[in-house]
């Protein structure tokens, strides 16, 4: 490999690391506490279980098994599993620059174009941070090796991956028609195309045949939130919003390079042109169900911009031969400060994320050592300070009693009810939890 290549690499693993690192690990969120609860392996047969059913409302096999997994590994300890996510973020930056060299792009603009992935300002972070986010990692780090196989040749290492894929999350479940476009692109015959990618579509049906048979959401039975829609209320603002989200960063970063370093007319190479187009094709079709879901959510934007960092490195190559060598140094060293230069503005945008698992942290810590003291604690009540910027109702949602049985080993009874409100009497076996100023006091301990 040579040195530039390896420079690169280097550089954004440590800008990686000092990007999320200070907030990753911090404690579990919301729906973190469902996944654990569900996914708990005790016998073959548990894993079974998941394998062929999933988590309640969705079929995401593979995410389940690895919640499973982490949970054998690191019991209830949120940086074990904040360490898996980050070594699938990792993956999936492999996976980006594997898939540019593949395509014939220079191996430092595949690495750019990992990096605009990975330090985008949307949904990686969600992804990274909230141990939950782990649904659009998995997906996406097995449809980016699902594409390289294809790439490479290997229809058939493409099928199995698209199916993982799908079986991690919904949003790649167009990724055989990308694929299909991807070759027609490349000017394959119909014949060529019917072989390259039957594994995949063969995925595709494997799947819905497997997830029919669950309780997982359709597009009729799920809520309101998850329905499908196709009305213009939903989907201009979608396509809007999911545009800003997955294209805004990259767009930005190359309108610098060519304003401050460009100066000379350069042509597009034909592997440069088909990158980036197939970069389109991977970013349209990426949004095809989640644009027609009412909720929006950065998570969404996490699959789709493999396609981004695909048109990124494309035109990043290209860029450069129009950059002269007596500024291409300046370019270089540029390049490398623009992370460090957006420190602030990550750690900024991770503080809420951040502090709603130090608080949950605390609270459940709170409730094991009542519980060592007290083992007959019987009720729990959680006093929440409504008015700070960071509340127990936003660090559970509704998976505090999921937690706190998590933390006791049994169901116990749990209130969270606003500070300044009276619970219902106490009694001797009813641990009471106030909240202020992010810290957390058993009252009656």
């Amino acid at each position: 490999m040579r040195r530039p290549v390896v420079i690169a690499l280097l550089w954004l693993g440590l800008c990686v690391l000092l990007t999320y690192g200070p907030s990753a690990g911090r404690g579990f969120v919301a729906d973190d506490f469902g996944w654990i609860f569900f996914s708990r392996i005790d016998s073959l047969a548990t894993a079974s279980r998941l394998l062929i059913d999933g988590a309640p409302g969705f079929y995401r096999p593979m995410v389940a098994l690895s919640f499973g997994i982490d949970q054998m590994l690191y019991g209830l300890s949120p940086a074990g599993y904040a360490m898996t996510n980050l070594a699938l973020a990792f993956a999936i930056v492999s996976g980006i620059i594997v898939l540019g060299t593949s395509l014939r792009l220079p191996p430092v603009a595949a690495v750019f174009g990992a990096g605009l992935w990975i330090l985008n300002f949307h949904g990686i972070s969600t992804a990274l941070l909230w141990i939950s986010g782990r649904t659009s990692l998995l997906a996406t780090v097995f449809a980016v090796f699902a594409a390289v196989a294809l790439v490479r040749g290997r229809p058939l290492w493409a099928g199995w991956l698209t199916l993982a894929s799908l079986m991690s999350k919904e949003e790649p479940i167009m990724l055989p028609v990308v694929f299909a476009l991807w070759l027609w692109i490349d000017r394959r015959p119909a014949a060529a195309i019917a072989r390259m990618t039957w594994p995949s579509f063969a995925a595709l049906a494997a799947y819905l045949v497997l997830r029919s048979r669950t309780d997982a959401f359709t597009p009729a039975t799920a809520p309101s939130f998850y329905r499908l829609s196709v009305s213009p209320e939903v989907l201009l603002p979608n396509a809007i919003s999911y545009l800003d989200r997955s294209m805004t960063f990259t767009a930005a970063v190359l309108l610098l390079a060519v304003l401050a370093f460009v100066r000379v007319r350069t042509v597009a190479l034909d592997a440069e042109r088909a990158a980036a187009l197939k970069g389109a094709v991977w970013l349209v079709l990426g949004f095809a169900v989640t644009i027609m879901i009412p909720v929006r959510s950065s998570l969404y934007v996490v699959f789709p911009t493999i396609g981004s960092a695909l048109i990124g490195m494309a035109a990043a190559s290209w860029l450069w031969r129009g950059i002269p060598a007596s500024r291409q140094r300046a370019a270089t060293a540029a390049l490398m400060v623009l992370p460090l230069a957006l420190l602030p503005i990550h750690w900024l945008r991770h503080e809420t994320t951040k502090r709603q698992g130090m608080l949950s942290s605390q609270v459940l810590e709170t409730i094991r050592s009542a519980a060592r003291e007290s083992p007959a604690i019987a009720r729990i009540v959680v006093l929440d300070d409504n008015h700070a910027r960071v509340t127990a109702a936003s660090a559970f949602g509704a998976a505090l009693p999921t937690a706190v049985e998590l933390v006791m080993g049994r169901p116990v009874p749990t209130e969270l009810i606003a500070a300044g409100e009276q619970p219902a009497a106490d009694g001797k076996d009813t641990l009471v939890l106030r909240i202020a100023d992010g810290t957390v006091t058993a009252l009656n301990r």
